[in-house]
């Protein structure tokens, strides 16, 4: 995780530095076949996080250039701040190495909400994405109730 830029600090010099310290941990991990993962977090959830665009996840990538540096994409922040969720996912197809869920806007189970998440699933097919999904939401009753949206997917 990025952090938290304190008020009145120098986003520059976070920046810098969380690059830097991306390059270590990927050098770091490459040799154990383990790949480093960075996220991008809507301002709505955390406040004055380092960055918040999927487009900003993706040129700190490219800045790192590290081949075992990937963006956990979660769709819940990403359409929060971008939109455009099924272009995004083919603009920065083989560039995400994890997909988080939840529903939109609430951050819920993701069968309610404004993503389509059965035509996502298929895009993501079509991608050629073969990762992880991921489900961080809250749920909306008990944890067993909370999976029945899930239960088609079996």
């Amino acid at each position: 995780m990025a952090g938290v830029v304190p008020a009145g600090a120098d986003p520059a010099a976070y920046r810098t530095a969380f690059i830097s310290n991306l390059r270590y941990a990927a050098d770091a991990f490459a040799p154990h076949g383990i790949n480093v993962m960075i996220e991008a977090l809507s301002p709505q959830v955390k406040p004055n996080y380092l960055f918040s665009s999927q487009h900003q996840a993706a040129a700190l990538q490219a800045e790192v250039d590290r081949p075992n540096l990937f963006i956990q994409f979660d769709f819940f922040h990403a359409q929060l701040v971008d939109g455009n969720i099924s272009g995004l996912l083919q603009a920065l197809a083989g560039r995400y190495g994890h997909i988080q869920i939840a529903g939109v806007p609430d951050r819920h189970e993701p069968d309610d909400g404004e993503l389509n998440y059965p035509w996502l699933f298929a895009q993501l097919d079509r991608l050629g994405y073969d990762g992880w999904i991921g489900c961080e939401y809250q749920p909306r009753a008990a944890t067993d109730a909370g999976l029945a949206w899930v239960r088609p997917y079996l």
